[in-house]
């Protein structure tokens, strides 16, 4: 049984499981790969919520699950980034999900598919986000190295990075370094501003 090994609050960046799912591989290099593994598939899982410890594990075949997994990745981040095309694939993905979906007595939703589950409630999610209203939203990191997904739920609606900690402060750090630079190419720096009489 794989180890629950919790997510850092660093990557639960997404507002949705389907989100954060996307968001564990990098954006467009596919570098800093999450999930080598189909124990690490489950373990994240089970730190996103989305599986209970044990679950899922059953069944053959795991090497071909996590490529299908890596698949859907692709193929949600598609459906989230507006590619049309994209979205008959993904109703094709979501009936075979559905085929698993069930009532429990006391008014739950479950989908059980064996080593298929997490997939197909990853499925489920996004499905749910994609018809929402929180869908308008959606925002990527104005990193244009990043790329990570994200719903902008700010009071104010003028949230730009995936995290203010990982590309917001390097947006910083780039930006004083720009007027540094430019400082010392022989730009004037701002002039100071006269202090009146009687003023400290």
């Amino acid at each position: 049984m794989p180890q629950n090994v919790p997510i850092r609050d660093s990557e639960k960046i997404g507002g949705a499981a389907c989100l954060d799912f996307i968001n564990t591989v990098d954006w467009p290099s596919l570098e800093n790969e999450r999930l080598r593994t189909y124990d690490d598939a489950l373990a994240w899982g089970v730190s996103a919520g989305l599986l209970r410890r044990g679950e899922a594990t059953g069944g053959s075949g795991h090497n071909a699950e996590l490529k299908a997994l890596k698949g859907l990745r692709i193929l949600l981040r598609d459906v989230f980034t507006g590619k049309a095309r994209s979205v008959s694939a993904f109703n094709s993905e979501l009936r075979r999900a559905a085929g698993k979906v069930a009532v429990s007595p006391s008014g739950q939703w479950s989908i059980d598919g064996g080593a298929k589950t997490l997939r197909y409630r990853l499925l489920w999610d996004a499905a749910n986000l994609f018809t929402s209203a929180r869908r308008t939203k959606l925002k990527m990191c104005a990193n244009p190295h990043c790329g990570r997904l994200f719903i902008d739920d700010s009071r104010r609606g003028n949230r730009r990075w995936c995290l203010m900690s990982r590309c917001g402060n390097r947006d910083k750090v780039r930006r004083y370094y720009d007027r540094v630079s430019g400082r010392s190419a022989g730009k004037r720096p701002p002039r100071r501003l006269r202090r009146r009489r009687g003023q400290p």
